[in-house]
Order: structure tokens, then sequence, then C-alpha cells
């Protein structure tokens, strides 16, 4: 019978340091519109509602943004208690204009993004004491500390938003031929912050809708498919990050991933299930987005040539505003 090798740390690695940021992206407004139409709103019943039924804000607005956007992810093998435990820190900069032109909202900007990766293994089990002096150098290894390494990038994008269907195209787009896109997923955050917004900013709006997506994870092309429920606030809400008038949206996210590619002679699969919230907060008045907040937890087996490794991710991340 011929024994499978053991999992590869370098392709495991590679898909770790990037897990929680694709689902980070995936569990945020993705871009395409909704199935379904918000249901209508109820009408006000307090007077903390009343101040809702003004005209409501733009759904889409022209201007300068910037954002600056911090996350955490930490991924486990709970079968595995030998297994080291990988905690992931990014720093993205996301700055764009938006401007209309024939109907439709070009966005033009760029992201700056650096990640930090630390991996601790788990303290070896006690052995019993013996009388023959230890040895220094095998102790020094037992006890060494985490490992860390860090990477980052620039990359600009362009993007053009139908603003009455939500549809976004970047040009190159391609539905026939899919690849992995160019900035990997500094760009699907960088455009997903940029280009979309929910279906409606209507009080006590209620609405659900499933989303098919395509990206990469550690350089697999993984599809994806989200279950989304999107809920609007009744009543206008201070935002978090400085107190002002906010209209409130939140997401309930049920994503599963999907996806294999060969690296030399070995096949890798990913299949991932898991669920997150996302708080957004919108300006009352222009209807821009002045922060976000979300948390995710994920269940995905990660496999080279059919030998798999059961991780969970608990990711979280939030953006707000540079003014």
């Amino acid at each position: 019978m011929r024994l499978l090798p053991p999992i590869s740390p370098l392709p495991r690695l590679a898909a770790l340091q990037r897990a929680f940021f694709v689902l980070s992206a995936l569990c945020s407004l993705a871009c395409a519109p909704p199935a379904s139409k918000p249901a209508p709103a109820p009408a006000p019943k307090t007077p903390d509602s009343e101040v809702s039924v003004k005209p409501l804000p733009p759904r889409y607005l022209a201007g300068q943004f910037a954002y600056d956007i911090e996350s955490t992810g930490i991924v486990t093998s709970p079968r595995d208690p030998k297994a080291s435990v990988d905690t992931v820190h990014t720093k993205i900069s996301v700055g764009y204009s938006a401007t209309y032109t024939a109907g439709r909202l070009l966005t033009r900007g760029g992201v700056r993004y650096f990640v930090t990766t630390i991996s601790v293994k788990p303290p070896p089990a006690a052995k019993p004491a013996t009388a023959q002096t230890s040895n220094p150098t095998a102790v020094a290894s037992a006890t060494a500390g985490p490992t860390q390494k860090s990477f980052g990038d620039s990359i600009a994008f362009q993007m053009m938003v139908d603003t009455a269907t939500g549809t976004v195209r970047a040009p190159g787009d391609s539905v026939a031929v899919p690849e992995c896109p160019v900035g990997g997923p500094a760009f699907e955050q960088a455009r997903s912050l940029a280009t979309d917004r929910p279906a409606s900013f209507a009080p006590g709006a209620f609405w659900s809708d499933t989303l098919s997506r395509f990206t990469c994870l550690g350089g697999i092309p993984l599809s994806s498919r989200i279950i989304r429920s999107f809920s609007v606030a009744n009543s206008v809400v201070p935002d978090p990050t400085n107190g002002r008038p906010a209209i409130h949206v939140t997401l309930e996210s049920t994503p599963k991933l999907d996806g294999e590619a060969r690296r030399k002679a070995d096949l890798i699969s990913l299949h991932g299930v898991g669920s997150g919230t996302t708080h957004f907060y919108f300006d009352r008045q222009t209807g821009a987005l002045l922060s976000a907040q979300n948390g995710t937890e994920l269940d995905l087996d990660f496999s080279v040539n059919g030998r798999v490794e059961h991780l969970h991710q608990s990711a979280s991340w939030r953006t707000h505003s540079r003014e």
C-alpha cells in the first residue's frame, strides 16, 4: 500500500497567508446586483425614526475618497495538536476618485498593503527529568520563538460601475477565460470598497440574494457561492468612528468555496464553508461609506494529492474613512 506524502508546508503557507484576506473581500458588499428587490420599508413608528423619512442619499457618489483597512486572521488545525497557529495581520490604504461618464461611474485609484504572518508552534510535550545534562542546542530548538514573514505591494485599479444594476467591470475582464485577478486579494478588497453599495438605504428594508464569484486563494483559482441577507436599520445611528449620523446596513453571509490547481506534480484542492457578519455605516446626507467592520469563521479542507488537512480560520477586519 502506498503511503501518502505529508502536506508540504510551502503551498500550505502560501494559502494561509491570504486565506482570511480573500474571505474578507468575499464577505463584503460584492459587486453583483441583488437577485431580489428590497422589501418595502415600514412606516416610521417612533420619534427616533422620524429623521429616516427624509429624502434618502444617493447610492453612488462622485468625489475623492480614502480609507484605511486593518485585518487579522487566525488559522488553526483543530485535529492536529502539533500544528502551528498562524496569525496574519494586514494593513491596507485605499485611495480613489469617482466620476460620472456616459451615465456610469468611473473609479480610479490605488491600494497599498502590507501583510505580516506569524507562525507559532505549540510547546513540546514535557519529558521525564533525567540525571543527564540537557543538550543546549536541542533545548534552544524546542523553545524557539515564532516565525515571522512579511510582504507588501502597491496596485493601481480602474473600474466602471453601472449604477442602475450595480454591475462592475474592469479593463480586461473576461467571463469566458477567467484568470486570477491581478493584485489578488488586495485588488478584491479595494474593488469591493470602492464600487459596491447596498441595493437600498430605505429604513427597515430587507432583501437576500445568492452571489457567485471567481477569485484566487494562494494562487489557486477559486469559485465561491455566497448566500447573503441584508437589512437596513429603522433609524439613523451614530457612526462608531466619528459619531456622524449614519445609515446602518447589516449583512449576514454564508460562503461556500471550491477550487483546485496543479503545482508541478502536486494536485492542490481547497473546499470551505463559513459564515460572517458585516456592519456598514453610510453617511446619512451623502451616502458615502464612513466605516465598516466584519467577523467571519471558515472551515477549510486543504489537501495535496489527496492528503487532507482540516483548518479553521477566524478573521475580522475594520475600515474607516480617512478624512
